[in-house]
C-alpha cells in the first residue's frame, strides 16, 4: 500500500451530537470544503465495531459529514479520486497489485496482467499499446488473421520473442503490412513489398523486385515472364505501331540473311509467335495491342513501314519477303572482347590492333554500318592506343558510360535495334538473368578468332 502524505488529524468518537448537521452530496464535495476552509482535525464516526462509517468535523457551529465510503482517509480518497478510480474497492484491489492509476489497472484486467511490476515492463516495451492496435486489427480481419490464442499483452510478448521478432515495433509495423513472419517481413523490405499479400503473389510469380510487381500490377501483367516479354517489345522504339507488328519485325531480323520467306509463311510464325504472349485463359494481356488480323493487314504492314526496310522488302509479285545480305545490316563489336581476342594469349592486354583488324575485315566483306563499343575503363588498359585514330577513320567508335556495365549497354542495344553483335562472349550469366538474352541473342552473335592478325568467321564464311 502506498505512503501518502498526511494532510489531517484523526480522531476516533463513539457518538456526535449536533443541532446542525450537514450532510455533503459527495465524498468529494466534503473533501474539497474541509480543504477550503483549512480544516485539520477529522472525526471517524463507527458504522459498526470496527468499520469506519463517516468522516465528520465541526465548522461554524455544524457538523459537516459524509459516509466513508469504504476509505480509511480522505488523503486516500483524494489519492484515488485524483487517479481516476471510481471507488475504494477498486482503488484497494489496485493498490494490492501494485498499481498506483486507476488507466493502467483497468489495462492490466483487460490484457491479464495483474502483476504491477510485469505490467510495467511490458509497457515500457510497448506491449500494451501494441496489443490494443492488435485486437483492434484482428477484429477487422477477422477471416485472414487467425491470431485466436493471443487474449493479451503478455501473451503478444511470448508470441512476438517466439516468433523472433526483433521488438514489438518490427512486429507491430508487420502486422500493419499483414505480416505474421519476421522472416518473410524483413525479405519484403529487402525487395520492396508492402503488403504481405502482395509480397506472396508477387514471389509465387516470379518478381524478386517489389517495384517489377508493382508497376506490373498496374499494367494488369500477371507474371514475371509476361513482364518479360512486355518488356522486351518496349525496348522497340518504333512508332506509332502495335504490338503484333513490333514482333513482325523481331521476326524478320531473325530470318538468315538473303533469305526469301513466303507471306502465308510469314503470317503462321506470327500467329506463332503471338502464343508466347497468350495468357492461361486463352486472351492475350491487354498491353499487347494488335492490328494484323489478316494476310492482308500483314502486307500493308511490310509494305510501308520504313523500319522493316532495315532488313529487306516486300516482292508484291512473288509474294514474299526478301531479307538482305547480311552485309547490309548494322553491326556491333563487343570491342573489350575484340581487343582481348588474339589466339593464344586471349586475357593479357587489349589492343586497339585487334579492333582494326576486325573492322578492316568487316568493311571488306562489305559491310558498311560498323560501331564499336568498348568499355570506358579500357581506355587507360589500351597497349597502342595511339592506333585509335586509325579505327575512328573507318568506323563509329564510342565507350560505353562509366556508370552501366558494358555488357548491359551492348546487350540492350542488340535488344532495340535487333543489330548483329560480333562477340566471343556467350553471355551465359545474362542468359540465367534475362530470357530475351537466353532466348535470342545467339541469333544475332557472331563468334570469332584472329591468329596471324587473320579475321576467322563462320558465320561470314560463303
Amino acid at each position: 500500500m502506498k505512503i501518502l502524505p498526511k494532510q489531517y488529524e484523526y480522531f476516533n468518537i463513539k457518538s456526535i451530537q449536533s443541532d446542525f448537521t450537514i450532510e455533503f452530496d459527495t465524498l468529494k464535495e466534503l473533501a474539497r470544503y474541509a480543504e477550503k476552509n483549512a480544516i485539520k482535525c477529522i472525526f471517524i464516526l463507527p458504522e459498526n465495531k470496527d468499520i469506519p462509517g463517516k468522516f465528520a468535523f465541526s465548522n461554524k457551529g455544524g457538523l459537516m459529514q459524509h459516509p466513508t465510503e469504504g476509505y480509511l482517509s480522505l488523503e486516500e480518497f483524494k489519492y484515488a479520486d485524483s487517479n481516476g478510480f471510481p471507488d475504494s474497492a477498486i482503488y484497494n484491489e489496485a493498490m494490492r497489485l501494485g498499481f498506483q492509476k486507476y488507466d493502467e489497472y483497468k489495462m492490466s484486467t483487460e490484457t491479464g496482467i495483474t502483476d504491477a511490476k510485469e505490467y510495467d515492463e511490458i509497457k515500457k516495451a510497448g506491449y500494451i499499446l501494441a496489443f490494443s492496435q492488435f485486437d483492434t486489427t484482428r477484429k477487422e480481419n477477422a477471416e485472414s488473421l487467425q491470431l485466436e490464442e493471443i487474449t493479451n499483452a503478455f501473451e503478444m510478448r511470448e508470441w512476438v520473442k517466439d516468433k523472433k521478432f526483433d521488438s514489438i515495433v518490427e512486429f507491430s509495423s508487420a502486422l500493419k503490412n499483414g505480416f505474421l513472419s519476421p522472416l518473410e517481413y524483413r525479405d519484403s523490405i529487402t525487395k520492396r513489398y508492402t503488403l504481405y499479400e502482395d509480397y506472396i503473389n508477387g514471389i509465387t510469380n516470379g518478381f524478386i523486385n517489389g517495384e517489377d510487381y508493382y508497376k506490373c500490377k498496374a499494367k494488369g501483367i500477371e507474371d514475371y515472364a509476361e513482364m518479360a516479354l512486355c518488356a522486351n517489345l518496349e525496348l522497340i522504339t518504333i512508332a506509332n505501331v502495335t504490338s503484333d507488328q513490333k514482333l513482325v519485325c523481331v521476326l524478320i531480323s531473325k530470318v538468315a540473311a538473303g533469305k526469301k520467306t513466303s507471306i502465308n509463311n510469314l503470317y503462321e510464325l506470327l500467329n506463332e509467335e503471338k502464343k508466347n504472349y497468350t495468357k492461361k485463359s486463352g486472351e492475350l494481356p491487354a498491353w499487347f495491342t494488335v492490328s494484323i488480323n489478316s494476310i492482308k493487314d500483314l502486307i500493308q504492314f511490310i509494305s510501308t513501314n520504313e523500319d522493316i526496310t532495315r532488313y529487306g522488302h516486300y516482292d508484291a509479285d512473288g509474294q514474299f519477303f526478301q531479307n538482305k545480305r547480311i552485309q547490309e545490316r548494322s553491326v556491333i563489336l563487343d570491342g573489350g572482347n575484340v581487343a582481348y581476342g588474339v589466339a593464344g594469349v586471349a586475357g593479357k592486354q587489349p589492343y586497339i590492333k585487334n579492333i582494326l583488324i576486325m573492322v578492316t575485315f568487316l568493311l571488306e566483306k562489305g559491310f558498311t554500318d560498323i560501331t564499336v563499343f568498348t568499355d570506358a575503363g579500357l581506355k587507360h588498359k589500351f597497349i597502342d592506343l595511339e592506333l585509335l585514330p586509325e579505327v575512328e577513320k573507318i568506323c563509329k567508335f564510342q565507350y560505353t558510360p562509366a556508370e552501366k556495365s558494358a555488357d548491359i549497354f551492348l546487350l540492350s542495344f542488340v535488344k532495340e535495334n535487333r543489330c548483329f553483335i560480333i562477340s566471343n562472349d556467350k553471355f551465359r550469366e545474362w542468359k540465367v538473368r534475362d530470357t530475351w538474352v537466353a532466348n535470342n541473342i545467339d541469333d544475332y552473335r557472331f563468334p570469332f578468332m584472329i591468329q596471324d592478325e587473320k579475321v576467322i568467321m563462320p558465320n561470314l564464311d560463303n
